[in-house]
């Protein structure tokens, strides 16, 4: 029983979504993933790639949701993971 207990607790659910941000070329090489506990706790780690630089971004998830704004790609993201 403690066992299961402690396992809510491991992250357990993700979900990513590759993108382009950059329309003037270029693959799909930013991304956004979510990674949740069986509370839907956890964080959104996101990735933009251009030729002049690639910034990361992470914000945390409670519940399902984050008190910072969020891309439509990390939306998606959480939506993914949730859905796992």
């Amino acid at each position: 029983a403690d066992l299961k207990q402690l396992n809510k607790k491991n992250l357990q659910k993700v979900g990513m979504v590759r993108f382009n941000p950059f329309r003037e070329g270029g693959g799909d090489q930013s991304f956004s993933i979510a990674v949740l506990d069986d509370s839907n706790n956890g964080f959104v780690i996101t990735s933009l790639f251009s030729n002049a630089a690639n910034r990361v971004y992470a914000k945390p998830i409670v519940n399902g949701i984050s008190v910072y704004s969020l891309s439509q790609e990390e939306k998606e993201a959480i939506s993914k993971a949730l859905n796992v």
